[in-house]
């Protein structure tokens, strides 16, 4: 995958010819640049037209509500319209961000237009995406290329 945005709070990168996404969040991060960064992801799913995504929260800190509430009345709204298939969640280590994100997906009043799963890790994810859309395909993870057996 190639880093297309960094900053102290996030790194994107992607794969065009996977159509993959990688967005990693790290530590606390303020309102803005959560909601800039997201905003700034959803332009580049869109141009590339990226069916997967990783959105990686491990690191991430409990956010703020109010940006739980922008992310499910302002944000998911236009992410739906996105060409997304799937989403790969990688969890947080601190358990108030697991409950919010988790509280914020199910407690949502619309459908996903794509599939959510909580991963392990980024092969989970990886050879999940790889599930009836890249059959053979090799993946690349930043310890070397891999081909999932399905």
């Amino acid at each position: 995958m190639i880093v297309t945005f960094s900053s102290p709070a996030a790194i994107i990168s992607q794969n065009n010819a996977q159509k993959v996404l990688h967005l990693q969040w790290k530590g606390l991060v303020s309102s803005s640049v959560f909601r800039q960064t997201l905003e700034h992801a959803l332009q580049l799913i869109t141009a590339s037209q990226t069916q997967f995504c990783i959105y990686n929260t491990k690191d991430l800190w409990p956010m703020a509500l109010q940006d739980y509430d922008w992310m499910t009345d302002e944000f998911l709204p236009r992410l739906l319209e996105s060409p997304l298939q799937k989403v790969a969640v990688l969890e947080s280590i601190h358990e108030l961000e697991q409950l919010s994100l988790r509280h914020m997906v199910y407690a949502s009043y619309m459908a996903f237009s794509f599939k959510l799963k909580y991963v392990d890790d980024l092969a989970a994810a990886l050879t999940w995406f790889s599930k009836k859309n890249f059959k053979g395909s090799v993946f690349t993870t930043p310890e070397g290329s891999f081909s999932p057996a399905l």
